[in-house]
């Protein structure tokens, strides 16, 4: 997994921004799309990319499908670097 690669996309940063700032959420693609103003395909396309990677994990049941942040603490180390990284740059 390349995380400068996966970072370099704006729709990722604001997916990893919103779980980061709420680690303990679980919610689903529609849920996710509302708080971070995505649409739903463009969220439910970047979330799966995002756990493809094991930056999020996905939750299934028989109904839906939930994502929530990574629990691999160095992930988490390494994402809050890069994101706290590009706010410098836009800022």
């Amino acid at each position: 997994m390349d995380l400068e690669k996966i970072l370099n996309s704006a729709i990722n940063r604001k997916i990893l921004k919103f779980f980061d700032e709420n680690p303990h959420c679980i919610d689903t693609a529609k849920g996710i799309a509302a708080w971070t103003g995505l649409g739903i395909s463009t969220a439910k396309k970047a979330l799966t990319h995002l756990a493809v990677n094991n930056l999020l994990i996905e939750h299934k049941t028989a109904s839906t499908l939930g994502y929530a942040y990574t629990h691999n603490k160095t992930v988490i180390k390494n994402i809050k670097h890069w994101l706290a990284k590009t706010d410098e740059i836009s800022t």
